[in-house]
């Protein structure tokens, strides 16, 4: 398995840059009006939904995303993983993987404290810290595109995407079933995760790139497998000789009327001047060689004869 590539559509980095910049912003706003800010009505809608009798199956589900993307056993789960990495000789994968789930604890926690938003009163489980965004989503996002970047190989993807964005969503509605966040918490998250994990990705791939590099090489793959595209001279490196022509196909060389031209054209600036040598080639149509003549550069005493043969 090889580190994907970053995509090279140019709304990747501005939409990057616009996921962590409405999480900021709805932080602003959260806190200039902490009691009723403008997505109120919404969450109050949302957790009248997910109201009713919390136990049984849902109940069980909802732990085990609550304790799965908590931030120690999600520390100690990717460190284990970073141990894998590393043993398998991919130590930048394993920088890449730390580093992104390091900055995403991060700016959660800095966007924690712009906005000091209060959670729902009635929380079930227990919580420590302020309400958007939720730092459950945004871990989860983040690990959701580690994996994808780092362990899935590309013939697997669609199907990754589709369990993770599951998982996501699940992790949505056990953080506002469980009361412990409002609906807009956990959007705020997801986009501060992924916005993170792609600004990280394309910082990284310069690294990531060295890391495909050596290791197809290494393993003797071909670049294809790491969504690269080759150049056109490593194509024809890899194509070999053009195949050789038949020999009555060949082009007769036809001496040239007036070789001094070419002399008088050497002279002159090269741009956009066609040259002419000492010799041109045609090469003979379809059929026996020896039954093709020139009609333009026929010699003089053969001349009529052969445009005579070729007419008729």
């Amino acid at each position: 398995m090889l580190p994907r590539a970053f995509p090279r559509r140019r709304i990747a980095i501005p939409a990057a840059v616009l996921l962590l910049l409405v999480p900021l912003v709805a932080a602003l706003w959260v806190r200039a009006d902490p009691l009723t800010p403008p997505s109120q009505p919404l969450d109050d809608a949302w957790l009248r939904l997910m109201d009713g009798p919390h136990e049984g199956l849902p109940w069980a589900v909802a732990e085990v995303f609550n304790h799965g993307a908590d931030g120690r056993f999600a520390g100690v789960a990717l460190l284990l993983f970073a141990g894998v990495l590393t043993a398998l000789r991919r130590w930048r994968s394993a920088l890449f993987a730390l580093t992104v789930f390091t900055a995403t604890y991060a700016v959660t926690g800095v966007l924690k404290t712009i906005g000091e938003r209060a959670r729902p009163e009635d929380i079930l489980v227990s919580v420590s810290s302020n309400a958007f965004p939720s730092g459950h989503s945004s871990r989860m996002a983040c690990v959701v595109v580690i994996i994808a970047v780092t362990a899935i190989p590309a013939a697997a993807r669609f199907w990754w995407w589709a369990v993770g964005a599951l998982l996501v969503l699940g992790m949505m509605w056990s953080r506002t079933w469980q009361h412990a966040h409002w609906l807009t918490d956990t959007v705020g998250g997801v986009a501060t995760g992924l916005g993170v994990v792609m600004l990280c990705w394309w910082a990284f791939d310069p690294m990531l790139r060295r890391e495909r590099l050596r290791r197809s090489a290494a393993d003797g793959d071909g670049l294809a497998r790491t969504g690269d595209a080759r150049s056109a001279a490593d194509g024809l490196a890899l194509a070999g000789p053009p195949p050789a022509r038949p020999e009555g196909d060949r082009c007769r060389p036809i001496p040239n009327p007036d070789p001094s031209r070419s002399s008088l054209r050497s002279r002159r600036p090269r741009t956009n001047i066609r040259r002419r040598t000492a010799t041109r080639t045609r090469c003979p149509p379809r059929g026996p060689p020896t039954a093709w003549r020139s009609p333009r550069w026929s010699s003089a005493s053969s001349g009529p004869a052969t445009r005579s043969a070729s007419s008729a």
